[in-house]
């Protein structure tokens, strides 16, 4: 081979072994950290640090409400005792109560605003959270693929570095150095999913008992736009977590507080069938808590039927304790209403 031949050869080893060096450093980097992983962590960490600030907003607004309601009633009590005889004394008190009363409505129309602020942001770590699923799914899937294309890159380069370091030493043609990587069979996919083991599946109670001591009900609405397409979802348990039942109803159009008020309704009418002599009922709306607990007003006319349905409804009941919990321990309702929605409408997938 000529001198202008080999160093046409050796500069074509060069570049090649540039490009292989290239492709192996940003496949072990995709291997090692994940940029789209790295991505959905950054941004559920912050919607969680967001979360958290309001939360503790409205602890502190908690605080403030409640000692702010207590020296309400303290003053109208001692307005109302008659002990007061001078007229001015009365109308100084009755002004002061007056007052205290404007600034408590003010208070909790805040909270209000504050609370809706946390619904938002829960529903943004949930959103974030599976987000973050999704991209480490993808990378998991990704990664034979990868590693085989790794490992057949590495082969290629070890090949084209001894053609390199021969091709000087030997006076025959070296072996021609494809464009493409010699073990260039790249899988299409990681293989077939592995099946899941099959599992025994707990049998649900198929109709009522004779009544039991404690029945625990959570139920969740769910509206995506609030208001927009809406579901309920309603979970029955015993006392020992075993699920007795199940369901979820599409709602239309409507607001999310509508909706949680309906899943309510429903849930203690399914409730009735069992005759517990204690109901215990958990939902992850505070709003719809304080007010079924008499902590809130109801401003918004359009819940008032509805929270009147569910009192009446809980009046059927010897005891009842209605609770707020986190949307995570109330994921069994929440996911029976987003079924509900997707049943009817066609579920956004993340980044299409």
């Amino acid at each position: 081979m000529k001198p202008a031949q080999l160093l046409l050869a050796y500069q074509r080893l060069i570049e090649r072994e540039r490009e292989l060096r290239d492709d192996i450093e940003r496949v072990e980097s995709l291997l090692s950290v994940n940029p789209d992983v790295v991505a959905a962590e950054e941004a559920l960490a912050s919607v969680r640090a967001e979360q958290q600030a309001i939360q503790l907003r409205l602890r502190e607004s908690d605080r403030e409400r409640e000692s702010h309601r207590t020296r309400l009633r303290s003053r109208e009590k001692e307005l109302m005792s008659g002990r007061i005889r001078s007229p001015s004394e009365l109308m100084q008190m009755s002004e002061e109560v007056k007052h205290l009363k404007a600034s408590f409505d003010e208070k909790e129309e805040a909270e209000l605003h504050l609370m809706e602020e946390g619904e938002l942001a829960e529903a943004a770590v949930l959103e974030s959270a599976e987000r973050l699923d999704e991209a480490r799914t993808r990378a998991t899937s990704d990664e034979p693929t990868l590693r085989h294309d790794l490992a057949s890159w590495q082969t290629e380069l070890e090949a084209v570095q001894a053609d390199s370091a021969g091709i000087w030493a030997h006076g025959s043609r070296p072996q021609p150095v494809p464009c493409l990587p010699r073990h260039g069979d790249v899988l299409g996919n990681a293989g077939a999913a592995q099946g899941r083991r099959d599992r025994h599946l707990r049998k649900l109670q198929p109709h009522p008992g004779d009544g039991l001591k404690v029945l625990r009900l959570f139920t969740d609405g769910a509206s995506r736009g609030n208001p927009g397409p809406a579901g309920l979802g309603v979970v029955i348990e015993d006392d020992l977590g075993m699920r007795l039942r199940g369901l979820h109803r599409w709602l239309g159009v409507t607001t999310n507080n509508e909706a949680e008020y309906r899943a309510l309704i429903e849930g203690l009418k399914a409730a009735q069938d069992w005759k517990p002599d204690r109901l215990e009922v958990y939902l992850d709306s505070k709003l719809v808590v304080e007010q079924i607990n008499g902590g809130y007003r109801i401003k918004a006319r359009e819940l008032l039927p509805l929270h009147k349905q569910a009192k009446d409804l809980i009046e059927k009941f010897p005891e009842v304790m209605v609770a707020h919990v986190e949307r995570a321990k109330n994921r069994g309702a929440d996911h029976l209403a987003n079924m509900a929605i997707d049943a009817h409408v066609k579920k956004t997938k993340f980044g299409g």
